[in-house]
């Protein structure tokens, strides 16, 4: 278990599953079982894509997951509702197949197979405006032969295939109105140094089987993205869309987009550079922050860091979340997985042998500032805190390592120390300390 300090919270790393196989691929969260709160379906693959696994993790309250093992793998996931019912349906797809799993009974229906490349990213809108979600894959070919595929949704379970391009190495997709015409448009990555791919479009839909390509960026520049995210970080109606390199494109209109660095980790076209990443509002400030994680077998450090949004989409200040988990080519979604504790955004993240969970703890006591009766105060070697009624008390270090539990009474407590930084959870409240 992992704790790092921030400034107005912390992240409290949990390990959910250890996979079987050693690469964990796409993530996605929903309410799968209508009980109110967020599960999380999650797959993994081997390095070939031959030996694939997909798992429902139910949450089970009190940071618990009950983990499912669904008949067939995937490499890419998506969840939206296909059929009307109005509960969550898992779209999957792999080298050999795309289908979904019908909820609540989870059947599978197929919808195309043995095409010859790796399916990688898959993901879900109404694209054709007609009121029911369509279905969009990416599909990694080494040539030119597989194009990226439309699924368009013909209501009753009839879905109907069109091809929208032949994009080399197609990765990771976000679909939006990127040019504000009122339907949905598809941002395509791609691209390995040592098997490179055609680069990032956008794809604008002039009906199902006619696009333009509206090409931004070559393989040498922005490559090996898998995961991607869109969002309007500026406050600007438009969408914009963040890749794990990590960089965020700004949509100036007319499918021109200014792409800007939020750091450089010293990619090297032998990096195999591979990652996900996500937008969200991690701070609860009104704006999206950005979620990355990258790392490869030859990214000499992996990380997962939080950039934060000031507003007007730029990303001033970082925080490293984890410099321990081993992304492959992995997803990260952000959400408030616990919301019966607090009502701030967790992390998930799929990695190269485990799917992880960083728990948000807000920090809502710091040094000698009281909240609901509940005081801290420092003092050379040790804290003091004043307890407005009993509660279990847990202090974690700053390497995130268990010291001390102890059940207390109201009143004063005393806890020796050594010099340092802790977090000292009250109860289901977390407060920070300083000692000297």
């Amino acid at each position: 278990m992992l704790i790092f300090l921030l400034t107005s919270h912390a992240w409290m790393k949990q390990v959910i599953f250890n996979w079987p196989a050693p690469n964990g691929d796409d993530i996605t969260i929903a309410d799968f079982d209508g009980d109110g709160d967020l599960d999380i379906a999650a797959c993994a693959t081997d390095m070939y894509d031959d030996y694939p696994y997909l798992y429902i993790f139910w949450y089970e309250g009190s940071r618990a997951f009950a983990p499912q093992a669904m008949p067939k793998g995937a490499a890419g996931l998506a969840v939206g509702d296909l059929d009307g019912d109005m509960d969550a349906d898992i779209i999957f797809s792999r080298e050999e197949y795309i289908s979904w799993y019908e909820n609540p009974s989870w059947t599978e229906h197929l919808l195309d197979q043995a095409y010859g490349s790796y399916a990688m990213d898959v993901d879900v809108a109404d694209v054709d405006g007609d009121g029911d979600l369509d279905i969009v894959q990416s599909r990694e070919a080494v040539n030119s032969s597989s194009p990226i595929k439309l699924f368009e949704n013909r209501g009753g379970g009839s879905f109907v295939a069109w091809d929208i391009a032949y994009h080399s190495r197609a990765d990771g997709v976000a679909i939006a109105d990127y040019d504000g015409d009122l339907d949905l448009d598809i941002a395509v990555v791609s691209g390995r140094p040592d098997w490179p791919g055609k680069g990032i479009s956008v794809y604008e839909r002039a009906n199902n089987f006619t696009w333009g390509d509206h090409f931004l960026s070559g393989n040498g520049d922005d490559y090996d993205d898998w995961y991607i995210a869109c969002g309007d970080v500026n406050a600007d109606g438009r969408p914009d869309f963040l890749t794990p390199w990590p960089r965020i494109y700004i949509n100036q209109g007319g499918f021109s987009f200014a792409p800007i660095n939020l750091d450089n980790w010293d990619h090297t076209t032998a990096m195999r550079f591979r990652g996900g990443c996500d937008l969200a509002d991690l701070d609860g400030d009104g704006d999206l922050d950005a979620i990355v994680q990258a790392g490869s077998e030859n990214m000499t450090q992996p990380r997962v860091v939080a950039f934060y949004n000031d507003g007007a989409g730029n990303f001033p200040r970082a925080d490293t979340v984890d410099l321990t988990h081993t992304p492959y080519i992995s997803g990260i979604k952000a959400a408030n997985m616990n919301p019966e504790e607090d009502d701030c955004v967790d992390i998930v993240a799929n990695g190269a042998n485990q799917l992880v969970i960083y728990w948000c703890l807000p920090l809502e006591v710091r040094e000698d500032v009281g909240s609901s009766g509940i005081r801290i105060k420092p003092g050379l070697g040790s804290f003091n805190l004043l307890l407005p009624s009993s509660a279990r008390i847990e202090v974690y270090d700053a390497t995130g390592r268990l010291i001390i539990t102890r059940e207390c009474p109201a009143g004063k407590q005393v806890f020796s120390v050594n010099p340092g930084v802790y977090l000292v959870r009250v109860g289901g409240k977390t407060l920070r300390v300083a000692v000297p």
